[in-house]
């Protein structure tokens, strides 16, 4: 009789490892079937002990122990990943499981005894002797033509690569861009495809006599081809590599770790790589791949519209979310057969509405986020993005009552609306998620519109993860509203956006804007990326934000007085680490309060044993968020 310890793959187990018996023979990296909570879950075995050498700890367990119910097969994870994987818990204050099956296929992991090969180890001849970190900052020409260099290099050595992205989309983008010459050894991998197309491109990419280039999300990075040698992370500066439900940790974070324990050479790239990325290059942590790219070149006629002066006019009771000169842009488009792509900041009618009299912003009733204005079948009514509540549009102010609510900023609705009143003859396509709810849908609007010389192409950010062609104009009617965001990153990624905006203009660069005065608009139409990252950076440490402090959030949500309770217990109990306590900024969800508490450590105090004991152990009534992509 076997005691094995396992690590369940399954979400909503917040137990690091758990035990049970087996007369089986099993060795540890296995993967079994076990019972959690009447449910049955696959897990992977990490220890296996004599169970009459474990009599104590069998005899003194608070529970009685299960049966291992089905043995799914040997071997799977390579161990270089698996103590990744522990490392990066260990780090996000997460379960080793947790990691693991986030980044493992549901379908490759139930189905994992029907594979006809065997996981060997990694061989030293793929193996760097002292791993190497590069990284690669330029256009995404530039950077797709240092990928295939790097891939014909890493064949010629007999050694695959793997290309992970943020998103699906981005992967079949970069595929069409780099299989060229290589298709029989390109492989991609991603959650969309059908699960007997996955099964089968999976033990193909594995099996694969010759070296080969694996495309991929990170949810895919647990392929065990023990060849790879080098890790590429692109469009490292995505949000996208952040996990946005429990549990919450970054996959560039573990694939540097992976890399560094499997000896494996990782690159991360993108047009601006984050701030905390580049201040790591500067203590020694990272190499140039080649000379990184500090000013983004363009050729396209760039400019910025000031639209202040015309939508303060106090006898205009309505502004145009088209200038002039953006509107001159369009009608110079279509007579020349150039096509033009106009980038609006949010779905609806406008961003934001707001009383007149008493100035409050229109929120949401359920979770009291601000509402959006959007077009209705029957009328415009008010939509919250973050719960989907509904409310007409003719609504009073819930402050005072008043009748006089004003619409500010710009939706790409009302961009839509003028471009059909002043230019009723141009063609226009649309992608946001209100429109184009698939990513078929997406793709299908993308190749209508490069097929109609003189057509306009709004779209939200959603747009540029399938838009990847050049456009002869690029403009960018709205982007204020984005500035109100509560997020410590957001000029961060308002710089990104507008940088890889103007990446894809070959003729013409148009920003409107209200705040003309903010340096981040000159430094993006100068393509100055060294100018933004030092103010950047310097406020950064101002502040005592990443990477001069790692920051970890605590939030409970709690009916009534419930959530404030709890994380006043929690904040005694972390009184020696200082914790900040404040209350969310959308303050219900749900029905129930959002409180948080805030920790700052400096970064070489983290991983804090005692610390990470006490966040491991909290309830699942509260979440846990190390590195969290905002504070409020």
């Amino acid at each position: 009789m076997k005691i094995v310890k396992v690590h369940p793959l399954a979400k909503g187990i917040f137990k690091e490892s758990l035990s049970y018996f087996t007369s089986k023979p099993v060795a540890i990296g296995s993967i079994v079937v076990v019972e959690v909570r009447k449910k049955k879950v696959v897990a992977l075995v990490v220890s296996v002990e004599d169970a009459r050498a474990a009599k104590l700890e069998v005899r003194s367990a608070s529970y009685t122990m299960k049966k291992v119910d089905e043995l799914k097969g040997e071997k799977f994870y390579l161990p270089e990943f698996v103590g990744a994987a522990e490392e990066t818990a260990a780090y996000f204050a997460i379960t080793t499981g947790n990691v693991l099956q986030t980044l493992t296929p549901k379908s490759i992991l139930t189905e994992h005894d029907t594979f006809h090969f065997a996981i060997p180890d990694r061989d030293t001849k793929h193996t760097n002797l002292a791993p190497e970190k590069f990284l690669l900052q330029g256009s995404d020409k530039e950077r797709f033509a240092n990928y295939k260099s790097i891939i014909r290099e890493e064949f010629a050595k007999q050694s695959s690569v793997l290309l992970c992205m943020p998103t699906v989309e981005d992967a079949k983008l970069v595929m069409d861009s780099i299989e060229r010459g290589i298709g029989e050894y390109t492989f991609i991998l991603h959650h969309k495809l059908k699960k007997a197309e996955l099964l089968s491109s999976w033990e193909h990419a594995v099996t694969k006599d010759h070296p080969v280039l694996i495309i991929t999300t990170g949810s895919f990075l647990s392929i065990p081809r023990p060849d790879i040698n080098t890790i590429i992370v692109d469009k490292e500066n995505s949000n996208a590599y952040r996990t946005f439900a429990r549990p919450y940790f970054d996959i560039r974070t573990f694939a540097e770790l992976f890399a560094r324990r499997a000896g494996m050479r990782i690159i991360f790239g993108d047009v601006f790589l984050r701030p905390e990325t580049l201040f790591r290059r500067e203590s020694g942590e990272f190499t140039d791949w080649s000379p990184l790219k500090f000013r983004s070149l363009s050729s396209a006629e760039q400019k910025i519209v000031d639209t202040k002066p015309a939508r303060d006019e106090t006898k205009k009771k309505h502004f145009s979310a088209l200038s002039n000169e953006l509107l001159s842009l369009v009608k110079k488009g279509k007579a020349e057969n150039e096509h033009t792509f106009i980038f609006v900041a949010r779905r609806g009618l406008s961003g934001v509405t707001v009383c007149n009299d008493c100035g409050d912003i229109v929120k949401c009733s359920n979770c009291n986020t601000p509402m959006v204005l959007h077009k209705g079948t029957s009328g415009n009514v008010f939509l919250c993005h973050k719960c989907g509540e509904v409310q007409n549009a003719e609504t009073t102010c819930r402050t005072c009552n008043s009748w006089r609510l004003v619409d500010l900023g710009i939706g790409i609705e009302k961009v839509e609306a003028e471009l059909a009143k002043h230019l009723p003859d141009i063609k226009v396509f649309r992608i946001d998620s209100d429109s184009t709810t698939t990513p078929k849908a997406a793709s299908n609007v993308i190749k209508n519109f490069l097929s109609a010389p003189g057509s306009v192409l709004l779209g939200t950010e959603m747009a540029l993860h399938y838009l990847g062609n050049e456009i002869d104009n690029v403009a960018v009617a709205s982007v204020d509203s984005l500035f109100s965001l509560p997020d410590f990153r957001i000029e961060e990624k308002i710089f990104h956006l507008l940088i890889s905006l103007r990446a894809k203009a070959t003729k013409h660069f148009l920003i409107q804007t209200r705040n003309t005065d903010n340096t981040i608009f000159e430094h993006a139409l100068r393509g100055n990326i060294l100018d933004f990252y030092r103010d950047e950076i310097a406020m950064r440490k101002a502040l005592g934000y990443p990477p001069f402090k790692i920051l970890i959030k605590v939030s409970h949500f709690g009916a009534g007085t419930l959530a404030t309770r709890e994380i006043g217990k929690l904040e005694k109990t972390l009184a020696p680490f200082e914790p900040i306590t404040f209350t969310g900024f959308a303050p219900k969800r749900g029905g129930k309060r959002a409180e948080n508490l805030l920790i700052k450590l400096d970064p070489d105090a983290w991983v804090d044993d005692h610390l990470l004991e006490i966040l491991r152990g909290l309830p699942p009534s509260f979440v846990v968020n190390v590195d969290p992509e905002d504070l409020l």
